[in-house]
């Protein structure tokens, strides 16, 4: 089984026999890396947020309101 859907429930996606995207009543849960392509600063949409990289290879989160922050790690 490659995905798995239940009516008005979870979905889950499998690679190689191994779940890798589960959706639950909470959110989303992904097993393995993410692989995000560099973009511009997208545009703002209220009340959702954003978590993007840029060609500077940081990565930035923009709140609904499209003001820009950069996620910095210590």
């Amino acid at each position: 089984t490659m995905i798995s859907c239940v009516v008005d429930g979870a979905v889950a996606l499998r690679y190689d026999g191994s779940q890798k995207i589960a959706t639950s009543a909470t959110g989303v849960t992904v097993d393995g890396d993410i692989k995000m392509y560099e973009i511009s600063t997208p545009a703002a949409v209220a009340n959702y947020g954003s978590v993007y990289t840029k060609s500077d290879n940081k990565l930035y989160f923009q709140d609904g309101a499209g003001t820009e922050h950069e996620i910095a790690f210590a």
